[in-house]
């Protein structure tokens, strides 16, 4: 099982220079909060040898408790970030489960697909799935021009082959 992740987490990065990553562990280098002008996030994950991968990841909205089996993630993916119109935050939070989920197998990897509303939407690399939610959702920014824009950001899995 040395191939499936076993651990994720999100760290918080001071400005655009690369975050420290902990050895062993596997940056995503997409800015969480790319287009919406909030703090500078990174998805990092870990694979190691041990019985327990991840199976399943939830996105969970504001106080949101996670569902049984699932260990949520305390650091808000909009952390920073709020509605350009409204000025409000919409915390979003990620939870990850371990436990045999139906439909769920390990997950080998991970990838981040971002797009500005508008634009072509980006489908899932061959093999992978998509987590249907957008990690961006609730915020948006201002552009130069004074219109309101987003950007869409989805986390993709593999799952492990069985």
């Amino acid at each position: 099982m040395g191939h499936c992740i076993t651990d994720v987490n999100v760290l918080v990065a001071y400005d655009k220079n690369p975050v420290p990553v902990p050895t062993g562990w596997k940056v995503l280098d997409t800015d969480l909060n790319s287009g919406v002008s909030g703090d500078y996030l990174y998805l990092v994950h870990e694979r190691c040898d041990q019985d327990h991968p991840i199976t399943d990841i939830r996105v969970l909205v504001g106080d949101e408790k996670p569902p049984k089996g699932y260990e949520k993630i305390p650091v808000d993916l909009n952390k920073g970030a709020v509605d350009a119109d409204s000025g409000k935050p919409h915390p979003l939070f990620m939870a990850v489960t371990r436990t045999a989920v139906a439909g769920h197998p390990p997950i080998e990897d991970l990838r981040i697909a971002s797009w500005v509303e508008g634009d072509k939407k980006v489908d899932p690399p061959s093999g992978y799935s998509r987590i249907n939610a957008d990690l961006n959702a609730g915020v948006s920014k201002i552009d130069g021009a004074g219109k309101t824009t987003t950007t869409h950001i989805y986390l993709d899995r593999k799952p492990a082959a069985s």
